[in-house]
Order: C-alpha cells, then sequence, then structure tokens
C-alpha cells in the first residue's frame, strides 16, 4: 500500500513536470550586443546598488496558461511553480493580467504582471530575489539582487521618527482610522492614484506593470504579514513635467495646487477618489522618498523612486512610510 502510494505521488509529479512549459527562454543574444533602448534599460537595471547579475531571455507565454509553469531564475535553474491564481488588471487600455506561483514545499513564488505580451515581476527562489524587467521587443532581463543593497532610511530618519512616535502618543489614532470608510473590496482599502514622470517611464520597460506589480506585491506582503488593509489602484498618468532632482522639492510642488507643478494629480485625484496620490521619479539614490500627510490625516501625497514590495517582513513597502498628519516622513 505505502509503495502503491509513493508510486503513484511520484507518477503525479511527473506529469506535473511533463505538462509544464518553460516560460523562459534563454536568448540567443548578449548584453554586449544590444543597443539603443534596450541597451539604455539594461543600464538602468544595473545601475540600481542592489544589483548582482542578470541573464538576457525571451518569454512563452503560453507556459502561464496551463496549472503550472517552469521558472528559471540564474545561478537556480527551472523551478516548478504552481500557479495559485490569476487577476485580470482592470481598466488597462491593452489585456493585461497578474499571475501568482508558488513552489510546493519550497518558499519559491513569483508574482508577474503580464501586458502587452511581455513580462514584469518578481521572483523569489533559494532565499534570493530577482527582477523580471521587459527590454522591449520580447527581450527580457531576469536579474538577482542583493537586498542589502537597497538603502531603508536617510540620515536623519530617527528624528522623523521620533516625531511620529510622539505624535501618535498624543492624539487619539482610532479616531482618525474610523474616518476612512470600509471600501467595495471588503475591509480596510486604501485607494491609490499614481503619477510618473516621463524620465522615470523611460527608465523602465514598462512603467504600467511596474505600478500594477507594487500593488499585487503589496497587497500579498500585507496578506502574508496579517495586515488587514488592502491597497486599490484607482488611475495611473504620466505627468508633462519631470523632477527637480530633490524629493523635498518635487513633495513641496506636488502639496501645492496651484503652484504650476504637478497641478493635474489633484482635479484627478479626486474625481477617481485617490485616499493617496503617489508620484514616481528617476532613481535619485539613498532612501525610497518622502511622503507627507496635507488637509487631513487620510489625505496624503507622497513621492516615491521605486514601487517594489521586496520583503514580506514589510522592511520595504516601497510606497512611503505613514507620516503623522500634518508631517512628513522618509521611505
Amino acid at each position: 500500500m505505502q509503495r502503491s502510494l509513493l508510486l503513484s505521488l511520484i507518477l503525479f509529479g511527473v506529469s506535473i513536470s511533463l505538462s509544464a512549459q518553460s516560460l523562459f527562454v534563454p536568448a540567443n543574444v548578449s548584453p554586449g550586443d544590444l543597443l539603443g533602448r534596450q541597451a539604455a534599460l539594461l543600464q538602468h537595471l544595473q545601475d540600481i546598488p542592489a544589483y548582482v547579475e542578470s541573464e538576457l531571455v525571451t518569454v512563452n507565454l503560453d507556459a502561464l496558461q496551463q496549472s503550472s509553469a517552469l521558472i528559471y531564475v540564474p545561478s537556480v535553474g527551472e523551478i516548478p511553480m504552481a500557479r495559485t491564481r490569476t487577476q485580470a488588471n482592470l481598466r488597462e487600455d491593452v489585456y493585461s493580467y497578474t499571475w501568482y506561483g508558488s513552489e510546493q514545499g519550497s518558499s519559491a513564488s513569483a508574482i508577474l504582471v503580464v501586458r502587452n505580451d511581455d513580462v514584469t515581476g518578481t521572483i523569489r527562489a533559494s532565499g534570493q530575489l530577482y527582477f523580471v524587467r521587459p527590454l522591449t521587443d520580447g527581450l527580457h532581463a531576469i536579474a538577482r539582487m542583493d537586498e542589502s543593497g537597497f538603502v531603508d532610511h536617510d540620515a536623519g530618519f530617527s528624528d522623523v521618527e521620533d516625531a511620529s512616535a510622539d505624535f501618535y502618543e498624543t492624539h487619539d489614532v482610532n479616531s482618525m482610522l474610523e474616518a476612512s470608510e470600509p471600501g467595495v473590496l471588503g475591509g480596510i482599502v486604501i485607494y491609490l492614484i499614481v503619477a510618473y514622470t516621463p524620465i522615470a517611464a523611460s527608465e523602465v520597460g514598462d512603467i504600467d506593470a511596474l505600478i500594477l506589480l507594487a500593488v499585487a506585491e503589496t497587497n500579498t506582503s500585507y496578506a502574508n504579514s496579517n495586515i488587514e488593509p488592502r491597497v486599490a489602484l484607482t488611475h495611473k498618468f504620466g505627468l508633462t513635467q519631470n523632477e527637480s532632482g530633490s524629493f523635498s522639492t518635487d513633495l513641496s510642488r506636488l502639496i501645492n495646487t496651484s503652484d504650476g507643478w504637478y497641478d493635474e494629480i489633484h482635479p484627478l485625484r479626486d474625481a477617481h477618489g485617490g485616499d493617496v496620490g503617489l508620484m514616481i521619479t528617476r532613481d535619485y539614490g539613498g532612501s525610497c522618498g518622502l511622503a507627507s500627510s496635507i488637509l487631513a490625516p487620510n489625505d496624503a501625497l507622497g513621492l516615491c523612486r521605486r514601487i517594489a514590495i521586496v520583503c514580506d517582513r514589510l522592511l520595504y513597502v516601497w510606497s512611503c512610510d505613514w507620516p503623522s498628519p500634518g508631517g512628513t516622513a522618509q521611505s
């Protein structure tokens, strides 16, 4: 009986492996052969302080239509991941969906956004973090990142933390939270509107997919941490003006409703019902960004250069740390 059961399990595993297709296929091109936008996009990826190495691949999207897929990652090989769910991305001008998968019996997992036949995502395997980024024309890079290379907070953040702690010790936080009504998704929902500068869009292959990935990773991180709130994207759009090169200057301009800088976000935010407005800039170096709450405790605007959750333990929530009302916070 035990031998029969063991044989059945082995055959079941073989059957899954045989039906699964490889999502990533090694590309017959080397980084030195890339030109134009492909070379620029790869260089932007390599310029991230946490970057370690990358490989160039093409994608076989048919693999994601099966119940499981073989997910290749550098230095590890192909990992069989079962699809846990697929979510259609609504309000997109093109067909788009988010694929979630994990390897049975291990912590390996993947979140992949498919948009315009390109894949933008993150993979965790063997204790490593990998970024999947499109480089246009079907070519993709899978990059291994060293999380210790991500900057948590800039110098002086301890002062911000102390100020926020003092505020919440002397104010009735529960009354502030009660001002937020449950959203249509059930429970507490933080509605997010995202704007991005032309330079920010130029530094990645698909910034719309990157925004969708950030929302998916944020909600997955919340769920894995048993945190109730969820983030819902209400609108995303490109700005006509670029960033200044300073988080504090950009934040001041973003908050001001009539200074001629990024003023379009305010009516759009009202029209789409965003609780939080987030502006994505080019990579400045240092910490993730700067945030400020204005007008009311639940009326926040924030700046962020990297919009991805890189840790389920919420060490890096790359929208911005919640500031005390009327204050600012780094992230």
